[in-house]
């Protein structure tokens, strides 16, 4: 959880967590001095600050702005540079193409235009071979060994130029096997093959005359449309192009699935608790994209509205805690941050479940943060009012003594308030009192130890010369040990339990799972230890000591149960054990309570196929359950069968309806009876 700003020296040091991350955040802000001015320093910005340390929050793609060349332009700017005065930068231009498309290894001349005395624009120089292994530009690796020799002109009269330019060359002497001419003219196919041949033939020199047209294609065929703007300096219009990141992507794929839903639950009227998650889960998306603001606060807005009329109270807390949230993080508008904090506050006020209070207790560290750094005031923060109510609040949950878990975590997030408004002679104390914390957590499977232990070795950065942080930190390095180490010898049992099992040796998986309960009740492995409890009731159930598995079932059941309560979150985990537990009420033949596991067992399957979970391998077994329970009910004596005559349409109501046709056959309604079913028994 946000833990917040600790006053040290002339600073202030923000710890926070985000909304479900677990993971904790530093940040440095100034503090006002002592005359109200902030310290030279730059202005702090929750966003920046959160993008460098979770930027997996926020949108990867990527902004380019790409330059576009016209052909047209291109063309009519190599038709008129001569007017321009643009020779040099043509000649440079030219050199830079020929090195992408004929050889790499040009040595321009470095005299004057012309050719210079040197005689040629530019030459090819010897490379190694090895190195002209290498190359992947070029027309062939002959440039490494033979000599080539360039020449490149904005003449008007080509054919003049060209003879001259290549009668200089051969004239050195140096043995160029090929020579090129670059023009910026046009130079027609059969014009050009003509002149090739004649100073091929005077000259014993492989000529390759290159005109207007061959630069334009192999600018724009060859994707060199960046080096002709920047040699020759042409201005160009932009385009703003947005590259994808693999996040986003994946992003927006669940968004279009989550919108989707939405759109179906409502027009089939289904406002149930998905349909409330999912506008929420809409919302966080949408600012993830970095969708516009209004798009988002439109999101926002409306999942508030449906939470407020078919969602939970912690799905109306969430709903009003990620607008806030969003408003600090992401749009720095403290002003909106303290409007929606009431909200928030209101919906957390009364609650029973100690992480509402921790999502309030994060809203509190940032406005007062916004307070510290001057982007509030307290009069608009209403800072010390907030204060008071959520300490208020935190000592009514911390004084839940038949609740240890939630006590303990209230306990913990007064604490945090607490280090915060202490003096720097009281921190001390509330640091010895953490220790305490960090001691009396162990065994305690809702307690969260490891954001604890995160948040409480940042605070090193800022409390290390303390002797009390000192002692402190030893206590949570030791805990964190001994739990680490714990979980990691569970989690084989576990694994090994299973496998017994599937062996068909129930005793010894039940001693291996044994071994590994005790050491997995922790905040950390609390899906571990549902798993290891199911199995462990799997085990008991394959040597028929069925109350011992109803026992221990019962027990993973309240464990996954606490997922939904504390974090409003429905989850496979908890299917399992419902369905379960209804099969081990029929064996037992407890009527009623078979019916109850098997509504929550529905409710919960319904949701799950709502969030994309298969709904044919959530159904599966159900046909059998049906079955099973209408031959119960045929078993049920006359006495039995008279408390039972109203029984029928709750069966029809719970979709159990083979085992209602089977009651009603059993209490003499045999017209009732579908014909399919009766010709069926006939047939057979």
């Amino acid at each position: 959880s946000t833990v917040g700003m600790l006053r040290q020296g002339h600073g202030a040091v923000h710890v926070s967590k985000r909304h479900g991350s677990k993971l904790n955040e530093v940040s440095c802000a100034p503090k006002p001095g002592k005359c109200g001015a902030t310290m030279e320093a730059k202005p702090f910005s929750p966003r920046q600050f959160l993008r460098a340390r979770r930027p997996e929050r926020f949108s990867d793609s990527v902004v380019e702005e790409e330059r576009l060349l016209d052909r047209s332009m291109l063309e009519y700017h190599l038709d008129s540079l001569t007017s321009r005065g643009q020779e040099t930068e043509f000649e440079r231009f030219a050199r830079r193409l020929a090195q992408r498309e004929i050889c790499p290894n040009l040595l321009p001349q470095t005299g004057p235009t012309g050719g210079g005395d040197s005689k040629v624009d530019a030459e090819t120089y010897p490379v190694a071979d090895d190195l002209a292994l290498t190359w992947y530009v070029g027309a062939g690796r002959e440039a490494a060994s033979e000599r080539w020799a360039f020449a490149f002109s904005a003449k008007k009269k080509w054919r003049p130029k060209v003879q001259s330019d290549i009668q200089k060359i051969a004239g050195t002497n140096r043995g160029y096997s090929k020579a090129f001419f670059v023009s910026n003219q046009y130079v027609p196919d059969r014009s050009r093959a003509e002149v090739e041949d004649k100073l091929r033939t005077d000259h014993g020199i492989d000529v390759r005359i290159l005109d207007r047209s061959w630069i334009l294609d192999r600018v724009f065929e060859g994707g060199h449309e960046e080096l002709a703007i920047e040699e020759l300096g042409l201005a160009t219009s932009t385009r703003r192009q947005v590259r994808k990141g693999p996040l986003d992507l994946r992003r927006e794929d669940e968004l279009a699935q989550v919108e989707a839903r939405i759109r179906a639950a409502s027009e089939q009227g289904h406002f149930g608790f998905q349909f409330v998650d999912d506008c929420t889960e809409a919302a966080v998306l949408a600012r993830s994209l970095d969708h516009p603001r209004t798009d988002v606060e439109g999101r926002f807005s409306r999942a508030q509205r449906l939470a407020e009329k078919h969602g939970t109270p912690h799905q109306r807390l969430v709903s009003a805690y990620q607008a806030a949230w969003t408003a600090f993080w992401w749009y720095e508008d403290y002003e909106l941050l303290a409007r929606l904090y009431e909200a928030a506050e209101q919906q957390a006020k009364g609650t029973q479940n100690a992480y509402d209070l921790e999502l309030l207790t994060n809203l509190w560290m940032v406005l007062r943060s916004s307070v510290r750094t001057g982007q509030l005031n307290e009069t608009n923060a209403r800072l010390a009012v907030r204060t008071k109510t959520l300490m208020a609040e935190l000592e009514r949950l911390s004084k839940e003594q038949d609740r240890p878990s939630t006590a303990l975590q209230a306990r913990t997030l007064r604490l945090h308030v607490q280090l915060l408004s202490s003096s720097p002679d009281e921190v001390d104390n509330v640091l010895r009192e953490m220790q305490r914390v960090v001691q009396e957590c162990e065994g305690l499977v809702g307690y969260p130890f490891e954001p604890l232990a995160e948040m409480l070795t940042q605070l090193g950065q800022i409390l290390a010369d303390r002797p009390a942080y000192g002692e402190l930190f030893e206590t949570v390095v030791a805990v964190a040990s001994e739990r680490k180490g714990d979980v990691s010898a569970a989690r084989m049992l576990v694994r090994r339990g299973g496998q017994q099992i599937d062996a068909d040796r129930p005793y010894e998986a039940i001693q291996s799972l044994g071994r590994a309960l005790v050491r997995l009740y922790k905040h950390e492995s609390r899906k571990t230890l549902v798993r290891a409890l199911y199995l462990c009731a799997a085990a008991y159930d394959q040597v028929d000591l069925l109350w011992a598995a109803r026992g221990t079932l019962l027990t993973a059941a309240s464990l996954a149960t606490s997922e939904f309560h504390t974090y409003c979150e429905v989850t496979p985990q908890q299917a399992a054990c419902y369905s379960r537990l209804k099969w081990l009420e029929l064996r037992l033949g407890r009527l009623p309570q078979t019916l109850a596991w098997h509504e929550v067992d529905s409710t919960v399957r319904g949701v799950l196929a709502d969030q994309g979970y298969n709904p044919e391998r959530l159904a599966r077994g159900e046909v059998e359950f049906d079955v099973i329970l209408g031959m119960l009910l045929l078993k049920a004596d006359i006495g039995e069968l008279k408390l039972l005559s109203s029984l029928p349409d709750v069966l029809d109501t719970l979709g159990l309806q083979y085992a209602a046709v089977a009651l009603r056959f059993a209490l003499g309604y045999e017209d009732q009876v579908p014909d399919a079913l009766v010709d069926q028994e006939v047939g057979e």
